[in-house]
């Protein structure tokens, strides 16, 4: 189990960054993920791998102006 913004989602073994927000169905341009409390970069999504019970943090990013 890992928790992705406060909420607990399913993990299995090999789950990546990418395949957590299609779980949740994220669907949004413009995302910023943490794992752990550390950024992991938008090109590293499809490779970088989560663990169970990490905890994953995903905003939004809105520009205004």
């Amino acid at each position: 189990m890992i928790v992705v913004n406060g909420e607990e989602l399913p993990w299995h073994p090999g789950m990546t960054v990418q395949q957590v927000i299609d779980a949740k169905r994220y669907t949004f341009r413009m995302l910023a993920v943490w794992v752990n409390d550390v950024p992991v970069l938008r090109e590293r999504f499809a490779t970088h791998t989560v663990a169970d019970r990490d905890r994953i943090q995903v905003l939004h990013m809105i520009s205004g102006g």
